[in-house]
């Protein structure tokens, strides 16, 4: 797993968004072995899978003001993109979002939604067949853990004080 997040900060390194982000992690995997991109992916997917919980739903919600399937899956490949410490400090508190706010919009953008579909393009391209999936196992329908009711003020102070905070000064 080392190796996948050196990539991962090396093309955060210098990149002065997530669009620039997306093309260092393109021209970095298209010199890789495919049997290297297909394992980043399935680490990729692995992270994103963890990052599938109510907790990181809920903060996602409050800080873009909704969320739906696809504009969280979007927000689970920016939080990977901001490197292992981010997505290690999300994972064990998602609260910790706010430290990352002034690059929200980021979450929402084109290059987010890309970001996914650019590590399957990129094994395509260079394997002409699709990419290996994940070994077969449950697939959650639902994310983990409990749910925070995002319209009571009082849980939401409560569950996500530093959003909230993040939220009162936006």
């Amino acid at each position: 797993m080392n190796e996948f997040w050196h990539i991962v900060s090396d093309c955060r390194t210098g990149a002065t968004g997530l669009a620039a982000f997306n093309s260092a992690l393109e021209r970095t995997l298209v010199a890789l072995p495919r049997e290297e991109v297909a394992d980043f992916r399935l680490k990729w997917l692995a992270c994103s899978e963890e990052l599938y919980s109510w907790e990181v739903w809920d903060a996602s919600a409050l800080m873009l003001g909704g969320t739906d399937d696809d504009s969280f899956m979007d927000f689970r490949s920016w939080v990977i993109s901001l490197g292992r410490e981010a997505y290690a400090s999300v994972l064990a508190n998602a609260d910790s979002l706010a430290e990352y706010g002034q690059t929200i919009e980021e979450a929402e953008s084109v290059a987010a939604e890309q970001l996914a579909g650019l590590l399957t393009r990129t094994y395509r391209a260079m394997a002409g067949e699709d990419p290996p999936n994940p070994p077969e196992r449950e697939v959650l329908s639902q994310p983990s853990g409990q749910r925070t009711n995002i319209r009571d003020r009082r849980e939401i102070e409560a569950h996500f004080p530093r959003i909230s905070d993040w939220l009162s000064r936006g």
